[in-house]
């Protein structure tokens, strides 16, 4: 049941751009509170301050990460009592253990790990009635209906884990975050339907909306410096940012390989090892869920990579360990080190990677996370349901849809998000064993990797007399790179007959045997 909750509360926050659907759930029902279990914080003080830093590149090299698998330098203290924070942040709130004030990738991923006993939640008791996970937020059924959008709280948080809300003073808090007692609704009484309190109006106290709009400088401010120029700068501020501030997470966004008429993929590549992710799309939306694509990763600078059996005029997402296709990574490793990275996961609804605006991928075991980038593919020719920035004109329903998701689209003013280009958006965020990750400024298009004078021709394979995609990855593949055993999320089974079809076809007529 509490899966369900979280898959549902988590696709319709994505569909609104808002926590209203978990914080006025929260404001009719106080128990559903418990849902949310984690943040990215949690699994927090894993590493040690040297070593954290050192993995998001302090020397400003985004390219050479030789820390990208956690395990190999035994410097994870993920393992069994070390761990100190299972469940929440790693910073206490008000004396309290608590998650980041919704629910979202971060408590799927958690109730997995622990549900299929990853490590280190293997050392936890099997009863889940005597695990103690969070002691809950006291203000998060009045955030209901204030206009704040997920962007919103999550900057708020990425600076003050233990953050109030919007407008705490309006809302009944005084300076030690306890709410005044004067402000207390009477909270409707819970049925036997746990899903009543997700369905019914939520009791609103009075003064509750905002009577000012919010600020938005921090939201929409965007980064300008390429990524050496701003890497050692970032790690620097980082180091002097308060215990309860996260990390900045700095995704470098850059245009990967072009197909003519087709489409282009997208790079996009945080520093360091993230455990797990959300990040928040702008320039793109999708109306139904995108399920992982474990094709192997496109050629840099390529320009006949259309996607591996996959419609091109839909958004494809693909996934490429930093130890699988980087030169200098791989060659400084061997075989039995790049076999313990984890397996990446979708971590988003019903073993969906991205809705709406937001991608969302896990590592499991988490004590195995490795450095990896995700790969997007944008469509030149959108499908139904795919809404893209650039092909959507001012007020259709494309720039509607966008605009509803939080993806910046035609409606908006082109100071905010990436100018309708594709980009990462303030506000998304990584669990990555220290203090966690926020994006503080959104990390827009760069086209360094894709100027015409450094495109290069692709060599074309060519199939023997059997008909076949080269391209196509084994199913064994399919599984190994996937997913973990005990924890499959089903993706691998209907990856069966479309693998077996286009590996083996009927010989052509007339081919030579």
């Amino acid at each position: 049941m509490e899966f369900v909750l979280m898959e549902r509360l988590w696709a319709d926050s994505s569909g609104q751009d808002s926590y209203d659907p978990y914080t006025c759930a929260v404001n009719n029902a106080l128990f559903l509170e418990c849902l949310d279990i984690a943040g990215p914080r949690t699994l927090g003080n894993s590493l040690s301050d040297s070593v954290a830093y050192n993995m998001s590149g302090s020397a400003g090299d985004l390219n050479k990460n030789f820390y990208a698998v956690l395990a190999l330098e035994g410097l994870l203290n993920m393992t069994g009592e070390n761990v100190t924070s299972h469940f929440g942040g790693d910073v206490f709130c008000n004396g309290k253990v608590v998650g980041d004030g919704a629910v979202n990738a971060y408590d799927i991923a958690t109730l997995m790990w622990y549900q299929f006993k990853f490590e280190p939640y293997d050392q936890l008791p099997n009863d889940p009635s005597t695990v103690e996970t969070i002691q809950g937020r006291h203000d998060t059924g009045y955030r209901c209906g204030i206009g704040e959008t997920r962007r919103m709280w999550q900057l708020a948080m990425g600076e003050d884990y233990c953050h109030s809300g919007q407008n705490a003073a309006m809302l009944g808090y005084d300076s030690q975050r306890r709410l005044s007692q004067t402000m207390v609704p009477e909270r409707s009484i819970l049925s036997a339907n746990l899903f009543e309190a997700y369905r019914s109006e939520p009791v609103r106290p009075k003064f509750r909306q905002l009577e000012a709009p919010v600020a938005s400088a921090t939201v929409d401010a965007r980064e300008t410096r390429t990524p050496s120029a701003r890497r050692s700068i970032i790690n620097s501020e980082d180091m002097l940012r308060h215990v309860n501030a996260m990390r900045t997470m700095d995704v470098d966004v850059a245009e990967w390989g072009v197909v003519e008429g087709y489409g282009r993929w997208i790079r996009m590549r945080a520093p360091g090892v993230q455990v797990a992710m959300e990040l928040y799309l702008t320039g793109i939306s999708v109306d139904n869920p995108v399920h992982l694509s474990l094709q192997g990763v496109p050629a840099k600078n390529c320009t006949v990579c259309k996607p591996t059996d996959e419609d091109p005029r839909n958004v494809v997402i693909a996934f490429a360990r930093r130890s699988e296709y980087e030169e200098d990574y791989t060659k400084s490793v061997s075989m039995s080190e790049q076999v313990l990275c984890a397996n990446i996961v979708p971590a988003a609804v019903q073993s969906s990677v991205m809705l709406g605006n937001t991608i969302a991928l896990r590592q499991q075991p988490p004590s195995r996370a490795c450095g990896f980038d995700i790969f997007v593919w944008i469509p030149s020719l959108p499908a139904p349901g795919v809404h893209v920035s650039q092909k959507a004109s001012p007020y259709s329903f494309s720039a509607r849809r966008l605009a509803a998701v939080g993806a910046e689209s035609p409606l908006m003013p082109v100071t905010t998000g990436c100018d309708r280009d594709i980009g990462v958006l303030a506000g998304s965020s990584a669990m990555d064993g220290f203090r966690g990750q926020i994006q503080r400024a959104s990390s827009c298009t760069r086209y360094g990797f894709t100027q015409p004078e450094v495109i290069k021709a692709v060599q074309q394979l060519k199939c023997e007399a059997v008909s076949c995609n080269a391209n196509a990855p084994r199913y064994s593949e399919v599984v190994g790179r996937s997913f973990h055993l005990f924890a499959s999320s089903g993706l691998e089974s209907a990856y069966t007959d479309s693998l077996q079809m286009l590996t083996t076809t009927p010989r052509q007529q007339g081919a030579n045997g």
